[in-house]
């Protein structure tokens, strides 16, 4: 599972993330790093209840996005947040409310060493924590 954070024009903008949600419903994996202009309203992502796998980034990026959406995305099993500056030791926490999710990479945020020394943490600035399934 990778995410490839390219430097790229941002596309989606005000209204934008409701239009893709209407359009597909249905959406298991959706990669959007870098895509969303910062102030987006992002809560659409709440009606993608098949989404298993996300990958967000850019300034759109915030604890108050981690906090009021991410963290409410209850199906989600892989996430990675890319480049999010916004995205601290706050949003970090409240991602601990997603009890499916298997895996999270944060790349180039901003939490502190502090909360993330329990987890994989390199000296790049990578997070990367990965829990295991087991079948009963």
């Amino acid at each position: 599972y990778a995410c490839r954070v390219k430097h790229v024009a941002m596309c989606l903008g005000e209204g934008s993330m409701h239009r893709l949600v209407s359009c597909c419903p249905g959406l298991e994996q959706l990669w959007l790093a870098g895509l969303v202009q910062p102030g987006v309203d992002m809560r659409p992502l709440l009606q993608l209840t098949a989404l298993s796998e996300l990958c967000v980034g850019g300034r759109a990026v915030t604890d108050d996005v981690a906090c009021d959406v991410l963290s409410q995305l209850s199906g989600l099993r892989r996430l990675a947040i890319f480049e999010a500056r916004q995205f601290t030791d706050r949003g970090l926490l409240a991602l601990t409310a997603l009890q499916q999710l298997t895996e999270l990479t944060a790349g180039y945020c901003a939490s502190s060493r502090e909360v993330s020394s329990w987890c994989n943490y390199d000296e790049g600035g990578w997070l990367e924590l990965k829990q295991e399934v087991r079948c009963s």
